[in-house]
């Protein structure tokens, strides 16, 4: 289980996944494209998430296609950020519920 949390923990590998549910799959090529990386550098992330099962990947010529194969992680990963979001709000809501009152009673 803590290996597959520092796999997600890295953020490349979390847009990675992100791309590849909103593709539905895509070569190294067109995911390096759509974040902006190296081909290397993507590649070296797909392995990971491969490694540990969070994609799967077929052959296509002499290309491969990744996939999202464990729909868990990313789900997993979006309950984490909707509580960090949450957590913010709540603190700018705070934080601006003290400057009216500071202004109230100036």
């Amino acid at each position: 289980m803590t290996a597959r949390l520092r796999v997600i923990a890295d953020p490349t590998r979390v847009r990675l996944m992100w791309a590849l549910d909103e593709l539905g799959g895509a070569t190294v090529q067109q995911l390096a494209d759509r974040l902006m990386t190296t081909h290397q550098n993507t590649s070296k992330h797909l392995a990971t998430l491969y490694q540990t099962g969070l994609v799967a990947r077929t052959r296509e010529g002499t290309r491969m296609r990744y996939i999202l194969a464990d729909w868990t992680a990313l789900w997993l990963v979006e309950q984490i950020a909707a509580s960090a979001l949450a957590q913010v709000e709540d603190q700018h809501r705070a934080l601006v519920g003290e400057e009216q009152s500071e202004h109230r009673t100036a």
